[in-house]
Formats: structure tokens, C-alpha cells, sequence
């Protein structure tokens, strides 16, 4: 269904950073990764389907010097605020909560 597509169940999106120099390439041929791509200096967007703790644990056991690991997502609610409010944002009255 869209939904499911949209939440993306299947495989989830992690940016990863090493201490040591790997090339996407390099990283590519791990089964671990559906997809991978540069972010930046030894840091990566890797798609996986693994949990986040599988995926942690599989990188530390490579010793790839893991320096950073974080969940990369843009949350539904954002994306429908932004469909939803993004031409009105300047007009309308900011409400404190």
C-alpha cells in the first residue's frame, strides 16, 4: 500500500560516519547495505534493512571505527505540516504552546 511505501518499512535510512578511510564501493559490497552513498568526508547515507542495532553491531565487529550512527528521517508529521502550511507560514500567527 502507499502508506507503506511512504514509511519505507522495508528499509530504513542510517548516516554513518568512520574513523577510517572506506570507499562507498568498499562498504557497497557488504549484503548488510541495500544502498549507500557519500555524505561527506568518511561519513555515508546508508539504506539498510537491518535494525539499527544489528546494523551497529555488524559495522563495530567490521572495526571500521564507527564515530557516528544516527536513525535519518524526516518524520510524516513534518512532511504534512510542510504540505500543509508551507505557503501560509509568514501570515499566520505564531501560537505559543
Amino acid at each position: 500500500s502507499g502508506m507503506d511505501e511512504l514509511l519505507g518499512t522495508e528499509s530504513k535510512k542510517y548516516e554513518i560516519s568512520l574513523s577510517s578511510t572506506m570507499s562507498r564501493d568498499e562498504l557497497a559490497r557488504h549484503g548488510v547495505f541495500n544502498s549507500i552513498e557519500m555524505a561527506g568526508d568518511n561519513s555515508f547515507l546508508a539504506e539498510s534493512a537491518l535494525s539499527a542495532n544489528k546494523l551497529t553491531e555488524y559495522i563495530v565487529k567490521q572495526q571500521w571505527g564507527l564515530t557516528r550512527f544516527t536513525r535519518h528521517e524526516v518524520s510524516l508529521e513534518q512532511i504534512f505540516i510542510d504540505l500543509t502550511t508551507g505557503e501560509t507560514k509568514t501570515s499566520s500567527p505564531s501560537k505559543s504552546i
